[in-house]
């Protein structure tokens, strides 16, 4: 197909109409980042860049939105009346979406088993998605809920030489309720205590009490 040739005129006002989308696009983007990034204080443009756009720089570098959590603790899994105490670890790894509301996926794993009743109980892998929803720091503690979905795989072997193991899946609810505290020498950080809940409407729901960290603390 053959091109049209473009007159001079034509061809300036295609260059300023591209100018002017390109400006418009980077005031769109930096009011969407300005709404999520909380302000941080900035300090005079240097080389030349502009007080608005040093400022952005200054808000994206200090902020941080995306936050990881490691756990670990003790956990109950209650199974046909007997109850069992693995020792389990947590990781999760989350975006926060606004000033105290994050989503996370989150995986769980048990590191030590536990025995009763003649059988010996793990937990060797739960996943989920979760919503976190977490109150205003008061001399910087502060309290959150998390709710979610959650699958976890429980396994079960008798004591007795040969025995097989027995192995299910279960989905349900996760609720979570707890406690962080910033870090005063590390402000990005901050420890974690939690109550934790896995419902799957079954006999082998889950409870624990898990403390850890977490980084990128909003």
């Amino acid at each position: 197909m053959t091109k049209l040739p473009e007159s001079p005129a034509v061809e300036n006002v295609g260059k300023r109409l591209t100018q002017q989308a390109r400006r418009a696009l980077a005031v769109l983007v930096c009011s969407a980042v300005a709404a999520v990034v909380p302000t941080a204080p900035a300090t005079a443009a240097e080389n030349g860049v502009s007080d608005d756009v040093f400022t952005l720089h200054r808000r994206s570098a200090s902020s941080f939105p995306l936050y990881g959590e490691l756990l670990a603790g003790g956990s109950s899994i209650h199974i046909v009346d007997t109850d069992y105490y693995p020792l389990i670890a947590s990781a999760s790894f989350g975006l926060w979406l606004a000033d105290g509301v994050g989503i996370e996926v989150f995986a769980d794993g048990s590191f030590r088993d536990d025995e009763a009743a003649g059988f010996e109980l793990d937990m060797p892998e739960a996943r989920g998605l979760a919503l976190r929803l977490e109150s205003p720091p008061v001399h910087d503690l502060s309290g959150y809920i998390t709710l979610g979905y959650v699958e976890y795989d429980i396994e079960m072997q008798s004591i007795e030489d040969g025995a097989p193991i027995s192995e299910e899946e279960f989905g349900g609810v996760r609720v979570s309720v707890g406690f962080t505290q910033t870090l005063g020498f590390l402000p990005i950080a901050a420890a974690s205590l939690e109550y934790r809940h896995y419902n799957a409407d079954t006999d082998a729901n889950v409870d624990a009490i898990l403390f850890g960290f977490r980084l990128a603390h909003r």
